[in-house]
Parts: C-alpha cells; structure tokens; sequence
C-alpha cells in the first residue's frame, strides 16, 4: 500500500511531530504521502459528493495504483484485475500523432469541456490536464495512444478541423517594384522548426515570437515579424532576437535555463529568403543547435 521507499519510522516521526511539514511534503512529493495524506490529496468534494480531484493528477493516479478508491465510489464495482495499470498519456504519445490528429485531440478534448486554450498542436500543461481527465474519466487502461484518438474521434466530429498549411510550393519569380512595394515571404515546409516549436517546451511567449517567422513582409529594407520591425543591416542581413526559456518545472527549474536566440535571414535573389535560428543556450543539451530556414516570398 506504499511506496517501495515508504520508511515508515520516519513517516510515523513526521506525522507525529510535525504534521503540517508531511502535509506540505506531500503535495509536491507523491512518493512524501502517507496513505490519509494521498487520498486527501487525490479527492475534493464537489456537489455535496466526494470526487477525484484532477487537479492533483498524479495523487489521483498513484491512488489508484495502490488499489485506493479514498471513499469514491464506495460502492465501487469488484475488482477485475489485481494489477493496477498506471496510465497517464505524455508528452511523447502527444508529439507521435501527425500535426491535423494534435489538431483534432485538442478540438475533441475543448467541445467535450476538458480544454479551454488554444487548439494550436502544441504540447502544454493544459492539453496534458484535458487528455489525463479524459483517460481517467473514460477508464483508458490499455493501448492508451490508439484508444484515445479512437475515443476522442468517435465521440466528437472533427471531419472540419483544418491545420493552416505552410506554402511549399515554388512561386513565380515576381518583381522587385510593385504598386506597394511590399514582398510576402512564407516559410517553406521545415519539420526541424516544427520539432523545435513542439518538443522545447518553450514559454508561450517564445512560441508566440517563434511563430512570426512563418511569415514576413518586407518593404523599403525593412522587415516585419508580427508586431516587430527590423531593419536590414549593411551586410544585406535580417536579424530577430527572441529571449527563450523552457517551461519551469515544479521545482521552478528550466531545463533549456534562458537565452537570447538569434535568426539570421537572408535575400537570395529576388524571390527567396535564407537563414537559420541559432539557439545559444546555457545547458549542453541546448548550446549551438541551429534549425535553417529557407522562404518563398512574392510580391503583394
């Protein structure tokens, strides 16, 4: 019934002497619990009825892993397997469906009431909470990848979900001056920035940053990004600096630390961009990696 590191003498020394230190403990440490502890954790009571708290996800999980039902569900069905099977869809199950399935899940999970951010494809905090609650609700226990898409899809329709495509094909070769002069430059199809934008976990600020340059409006030697304005440097250059950080974890720890990234485009001809993202960071993992970029631009 506890973890195969439980030392009960402590625990018992903790709960006797000071009890809010093991409370406070445990809420950030699942494996700190005691078993009142764990169950008081993993419940809260809504509508006059003792429930599973979802918010403390991973207390509700290892609950559940120890054979606890906590007083949910007292009159709860016989047990059909002596084996708990720990569930909980991550990050790596996410990033395994295609950009349109990301899609769909997310959309799915928002019209069911389990999601309310954006349906971007991006892995999050929020999108991790919505398919957890959707598993646990739905008793998911095996084939967890194939079972959620399936469950989600049949329950909602998302023949309508649609990813916004990134310009791949090859455009005429258009005219330096036009009636406005402005030239759009659209990021050609590139599944290293795609990777990057998904698996980082950056900050949504930085993704947000990141996600101007699938396109650019270049007028009069200057080039929009989103809301920023850059002008081209003597050496026929465009440079974008974006300050980076990966999302804390819950010991208010980055694994990527923070950075100044630095893009660097460009002009290759007269329909063409050129360059890459540098991502300079302070961890080994991170330090020196580059994604290049190549964009199709026209005139508008």
């Amino acid at each position: 019934m506890f973890p195969r590191n439980f030392n009960l003498p402590v625990a018992f020394f903790l709960v006797v002497w000071s009890p809010g230190v093991a409370a406070a403990e445990c809420k950030t440490d699942v494996t700190a619990c005691s078993v009142t502890e764990l169950c008081s954790a993993a419940t809260t009571i809504k509508r006059g009825h003792l429930e599973w708290n979802f918010d403390s996800l991973d207390h509700v999980v290892s609950a559940k892993n120890y054979g606890l039902n906590c007083g949910v569900d007292t009159a709860a069905k016989p047990a059909e397997k002596t084996e708990i099977v720990q569930v909980k869809f991550t990050k790596t199950d996410f990033i395994g469906f295609n950009q349109l399935q990301r899609h769909q899940i997310q959309y799915a999970l928002k019209r069911l009431g389990y999601y309310s951010s954006g349906v971007d494809g991006l892995w999050g905090k929020g999108t991790e909470r919505a398919v957890n609650q959707f598993i646990l609700a739905e008793n998911i226990t095996e084939n967890l990848v194939e079972n959620v898409y399936k469950s989600l899809t049949t329950a909602v329709d998302v023949s309508n979900v649609k990813v916004k495509p990134v310009a791949t094909s090859t455009v005429k070769k258009a005219a330096i001056s036009t009636r406005d002069g402005v030239k759009i430059c659209k990021l050609n199809d590139n599944p290293g920035f795609e990777r990057m934008l998904t698996m980082e976990e950056f900050i949504p600020r930085a993704v947000k940053e990141f996600e101007t340059l699938r396109e650019i409006k270049i007028k009069n030697g200057i080039a929009t990004f989103g809301k920023k304005e850059i002008k081209q440097r003597e050496n026929g250059a465009y440079e974008l600096y974006v300050r980076v950080r990966c999302i804390d974890n819950m010991n208010a720890w980055s694994k990527c630390g923070t950075f100044t990234s630095r893009t660097s485009l460009n002009p290759k001809g007269s329909d063409r961009l050129s360059g890459k993202i540098l991502l300079p960071s302070e961890w080994p993992l991170y330090n020196g990696q580059q994604h290049a970029l190549e964009y199709t631009c026209s005139s508008n």
